[in-house]
């Protein structure tokens, strides 16, 4: 079995999926009723934090663990450990929270949404933060630094890509609200993160752009983020069709968000040079 994960990378990568699973399933089944126990009178996103702590630890277990003794990536090659480049972090996380507030803007100007100011959540905005950015930490550790880096040393950059937009996609698909449109911004948006990340050859910049653009949906602009429900500083009221304001599904179920999405990826492409593009070895991540 460790002879066909070694020789083959989707087996590999299947492999790594399950016992990632395995392992988020088992930490939850274990620890469910002591954290909850202990931690629900601090704050409202007190027991999904430590669950995230948990998670992000199996999931670094099993970089570590395979890497080892499967030929899996290590943490080096996640670019995890890559000294930051705060100008790319601190330009890409201002584009994600730019964008969001731009499709956000248009449903407003057009009166499809209203917005007034609430001051209700203001106690919770620290641990919303620290829970955003954990979950996108997580998925761009899986999304980018696993299975990006993986397919790229085996498959064109275009074809890993493609695989790992549709696998992002996958990870929203038990998401309530889930719907075509958001189902069709979800694999776009896996696309756009991988982009950002090859063009980089960071995983940071593109977990700044991915925790901007939710920081911003949710926190300032009021809407549910890919289903999930969370305090924000303002009251959002949508009166326009769930095509456009993207339902309880968010801004990623709307077709404003597709067009967006479609356009910025469609820029990057254009204005990327073409070694990392045609050619196999011609990154540093392999």
């Amino acid at each position: 079995m460790l002879n066909a994960m070694k020789g083959n990378v989707f087996i590999r990568l299947l492999s790594f999926y399950v016992c990632v699973t395995v392992g988020m399933f088992l930490t939850e089944l274990t620890l469910s009723k002591p954290l909850e126990y202990y931690l629900s009178p601090f704050s409202g996103y007190a027991v999904q934090i430590a669950f995230r702590i948990c998670n992000l630890l199996v999931l670094l277990l099993f970089v570590q663990q395979f890497h080892k003794h499967c030929d899996g990536v290590s943490l080096r090659q996640t670019t995890l450990l890559k000294p930051v480049n705060v100008r790319l972090v601190f330009g890409f996380g201002l584009l994600g929270a730019g964008l969001l507030s731009l499709v956000a803007l248009i449903l407003f100007a057009a009166g499809i949404t209203t917005h007034s100011l609430t001051t209700d959540a203001t106690s919770e905005i620290y641990p919303l933060v620290v829970l955003l950015t954990l979950a996108a930490l997580f998925e761009q550790i899986l999304l980018n630094g696993v299975l990006l880096v993986s397919l790229v040393r085996k498959i064109r950059p275009e074809f890993a890509l493609l695989i790992a937009g549709g696998f992002f996609s996958y990870l929203h698909l038990s998401n309530d609200h889930f719907s075509l449109v958001g189902a069709v911004n979800t694999y776009l948006a896996g696309c756009l993160f991988g982009v950002i990340f090859l063009k980089t050859q960071s995983l940071w910049p593109a977990l700044a752009f991915h925790l901007c653009w939710n920081v911003s949906q949710s926190l300032i602009w009021g809407f549910n983020v890919s289903g999930y429900a969370f305090i924000s500083l303002v009251s959002t009221q949508s009166a326009g069709h769930p095509l456009l304001t993207g339902g309880n599904y968010g801004l990623e179920g709307s077709l404003v968000t597709l067009a967006v999405n479609a356009a910025l990826i469609w820029f990057l492409f254009k204005n990327t040079s073409t070694p990392w593009w045609r050619r196999r070895n011609a990154t540093v991540l392999n």
